[in-house]
């Protein structure tokens, strides 16, 4: 999906299984950040989805400031998908480029800066918006939506690569990101509900 790649060095290993490569992963970050058009797409969806956030907040009872935080998140996702040129891989000898075919199916793999940045791409957004909402069900289907048509989206316009590894890996991401935030606001609820109950004597 939105950050599609193929690392060419070794993976580090522990006892011959593969391990995410953590080195990898700030590396594919720096290098998306450094292209002007991604930059630029961020600083614009910050501005404008967070500001829709808030008043998204405003006008259905959302808690402001992790509402803000998902507006950023999502300003993050746009930005990195599909404010960018099409990857330099897919031009690369041996591998399938666009429209050869619509949409590449592979599997779910961890173990490389793409893949690991794939499953952390939704995580902010869908993390906060069910803070703010308290709809995991309902957060997490809007993410798994957006980042398929996100696949489409980059097909179609030619700025990406349609791969269901990216999907899933984004789906991961989504549904972790959905369970940490309703855990939070059980946790958060059950805090606030001990603060109201009065204190008993004797």
């Amino acid at each position: 999906m939105a950050c599609s790649g193929r690392g060419r060095r070794s993976r580090p290993t522990i006892d011959g299984v593969d391990m995410p490569d953590i080195d990898d992963l700030l590396s594919t970050v720096w290098m998306l950040l450094d292209r002007p058009l991604v930059a630029v797409g961020l600083v614009a969806g910050c501005v404008l989805l967070g500001a829709g956030a808030l008043l998204g907040a405003r006008r259905y009872g959302w808690r402001p400031v992790p509402a803000l935080l998902a507006g950023l998140g999502a300003a993050l996702v746009l930005a990195v998908t599909l404010s960018r040129n099409r990857p330099d891989f897919a031009s690369m000898p041996g591998v399938v480029s666009y429209g050869e075919p619509f949409c590449i199916l592979d599997g779910v793999s961890l173990t490389g800066g793409y893949e690991l940045l794939n499953v952390l791409l939704f995580m902010p957004f869908a993390f906060f918006a069910v803070i703010a909402t308290h709809r995991p069900l309902s957060v997490s289907v809007v993410s798994v939506v957006s980042s398929a048509g996100i696949e489409l989206a980059q097909t179609l316009t030619g700025q990406g690569v349609c791969e269901t590894q990216d999907f899933l890996h984004n789906a991961i991401g989504i549904v972790a990101a959905a369970v940490l935030g309703a855990a939070v606001n059980t946790l958060v609820g059950s805090d606030r509900q001990v603060d109201r109950e009065p204190v008993r004597h004797g």
